[in-house]
C-alpha cells in the first residue's frame, strides 16, 4: 500500500503531525509520499488538485482544511482532524479576522471534505464531538497525538 500526504508546509504542529504519520507508517511496512506545498496555497488548497501525484498512490491523506481539494480524483481520501476552529469555545480568543476567515475560507471547505471523505480521524473524543456537531458526520475515528516523551 502506498499513502500519499500532501500538505501545506504551516510552521505549526500539524507539519509535526505528518512527518510523524509518515515516519509511523514507514515503521509498519507503508509506503508513504509526503509532498510540501507553499503555505500561499492555505488560501486556495483547490490548487493541489492539480499537482503531479506521485505514481501508484492508494489513498490520500489530507489535513481536513484541504481534503476537499483530492476527493473525486478516484482514489479513497482520508480527513485528519486536528481540531476545529468552529467549536464555539474558540470564540473568545480569535480575533475577528481569524473569525471571518474561518467562516469565509475555511467552514465550507472543510464541511465538504469532512463530508465527503472516506474516513475522518480525530485528534480526542472532544474532536470527534465536535465534528459531529458541526459537520454532522458520524462515522469518526480517533486516534490520539502522539508526545515524544524523549524530548519532552
Amino acid at each position: 500500500m502506498k499513502v500519499w500526504l500532501p500538505t501545506i508546509r504551516t510552521g505549526t504542529g500539524s507539519d509535526v503531525f505528518m512527518e510523524r504519520l509518515a515516519e509511523g507508517l514507514l515503521s509498519v511496512g507503508v509506503s508513504v509520499e509526503l509532498t510540501w506545498f507553499p503555505r500561499q496555497l492555505e488560501f486556495f488548497p483547490e490548487a493541489m488538485r492539480y499537482a503531479q501525484r506521485p505514481s501508484d498512490i492508494d489513498v490520500i491523506h489530507a489535513n481536513s482544511w484541504n481534503a476537499h481539494a483530492f476527493l473525486g480524483l478516484g482514489l479513497p481520501v482520508v480527513a485528519s482532524v486536528f481540531h476545529v476552529v468552529h467549536d464555539p469555545a474558540f470564540r473568545p480568543y480569535k480575533s475577528l479576522a481569524q473569525s471571518l476567515y474561518h467562516r469565509l475560507a475555511i467552514s465550507w471547505r472543510e464541511r465538504i471534505g469532512v463530508r465527503g471523505s472516506d474516513a475522518v480521524l480525530a485528534m480526542t473524543e472532544h474532536v470527534a464531538g465536535t465534528i459531529r456537531d458541526y459537520f454532522g458526520r458520524e462515522e469518526i475515528r480517533v486516534i490520539p497525538g502522539w508526545v515524544d516523551l524523549q524530548h519532552f
